[in-house]
């Protein structure tokens, strides 16, 4: 990982590049800004300049090198635009990542819009702010050149609520993939004689699921005496959760670890360490989360979740790659909610925990694989869409 940050960086200061791509997102810790960093670094892979814009104060922990690059739009009127025109001068292409139709018509004035030269505006919708501004996405689907969907799930929604008119621009999609792809696939557990396994527990999934999912861990390691479980929390949990917590940790000692709300740029540090990564999460947008997990090649176990089998499900060989749990789904207007039954959680992990290690090593195998495959597909769509296009025009 220090070895990409350290490639991306060099190709950022070094040099000047015949593209220049502008990124407009609301950068705070969320899976919005998780996926325009993840897109940032495919663009600066492919030797593209970079320029990210955030309407609101930028936050800190998502991206060693984003973090401290992203420009404010500050509130002052007359500095918005300053700040904006300069972002915006000279961009071959623009991202929107929430639509923003003033800072759009302002982008306008300084982008290029001629016949043998014009800025492409590309919209990456998200299914999370529709419910709070439906009429706003709407509208905003009509100005730019092209939306895309990171998710295929992403696109159907668009489809079935935003039906596309005469006057539509064209609708694309690509599964979001991780940049950070595994030079070679890992083979067996990282420490022998022993299981290892994070969970990565959301912010809403500590409603959704419930303090029974404590109960869970208790429960496998009683289970497993060479099992070690790290809980991975998104965010502080509430004083009850945090009381219970301690009380099994105290009682299993080392075996179980808590970390909390770290960096998003230090989870692949322990998916890394671990064997197996079980994903507690009840709501997906981006699917950029799933990305980050899976960019080491540690098999994960989700739940039967859109976009889950988008990212992670559509290139399985036999179903190696990613362990399931089946959930049913709450289907709303925005986000698809999981309805999780914590006996099925603990039964599932139960039986993946206690598999034989050629299981593991087959995971681990095909995990790998998905992911170089994945990578493949997301260098050629930069190509196509960010490359060779503009080379054409």
């Amino acid at each position: 990982m220090p070895l990409l940050l350290t490639f991306l960086f060099i190709i950022t200061i070094g040099g000047s590049s015949v593209f220049k791509v502008g990124i407009f997102v609301p950068y705070a810790r969320n899976e919005t800004t998780l996926a325009a960093t993840q897109f940032a670094d495919w663009l600066v892979r492919s030797g593209i300049q970079v320029v990210m814009l955030s309407p609101s104060k930028p936050g800190k922990g998502v991206h060693t090198h984003w973090d401290s690059r992203v420009i404010y739009r500050k509130p002052s009127h007359n500095e918005n635009k300053t700040k904006l025109f300069e972002w915006a001068f000279n961009c071959t292409h623009i991202c929107w990542f929430e639509p923003d139709e003033w800072a759009f018509r302002m982008s306008k004035i300084v982008c290029a819009d001629s016949r043998h030269k014009f800025t492409k505006h590309y919209f990456f919708p998200s299914r999370c702010t529709a419910k709070e501004d439906s009429k706003k996405i709407k509208e905003f689907l009509d100005l730019v050149d092209e939306v895309i969907c990171l998710n295929r799930s992403m696109l159907h929604w668009l489809n079935s609520f935003h039906p596309s008119h005469s006057l539509s621009a064209p609708r694309s999609m690509i599964n979001i993939c991780s940049p950070s792809t595994p030079v070679q696939s890992r083979y067996g557990p990282k420490t022998s004689g022993k299981v290892k396994l994070l969970v990565v527990v959301t912010k809403s999934a500590i409603y959704d699921v419930g303090i029974g999912l404590l109960d869970v861990f208790d429960y496998l390691l009683l289970s497993h005496e060479n099992l070690e479980i790290t809980v991975l929390l998104q965010t502080s949990w509430p004083s009850y959760f945090r009381q219970k917590l301690s009380a099994i940790a105290k009682l299993h000692g080392e075996r179980l670890s808590v970390v909390t709300s770290p960096d998003y740029y230090d989870y692949p540090k322990y998916t890394f360490e671990n064997d197996w990564v079980y994903l507690c999460s009840t709501r997906h947008d981006y699917g950029s989360l799933i990305s980050v997990l899976a960019g080491t090649g540690t098999p994960l176990i989700c739940h039967t979740l859109p976009p889950v089998l988008d990212i992670l499900g559509g290139l399985l060989t036999n179903g190696q790659a990613c362990k399931l749990i089946d959930t049913g789904v709450f289907d709303t207007n925005t986000c698809p909610i999981a309805d999780v039954d914590v006996d099925d959680v603990g039964n599932r992990l139960d039986e993946i925990i206690g598999s034989p290690s050629v299981i593991l090593q087959q995971s681990q195998i095909e995990s790998f694989m998905q992911q170089r495959k994945s990578a493949r597909l997301f260098d050629r769509f930069i190509d196509t869409n960010f490359i060779s296009t503009e080379s054409k025009a």
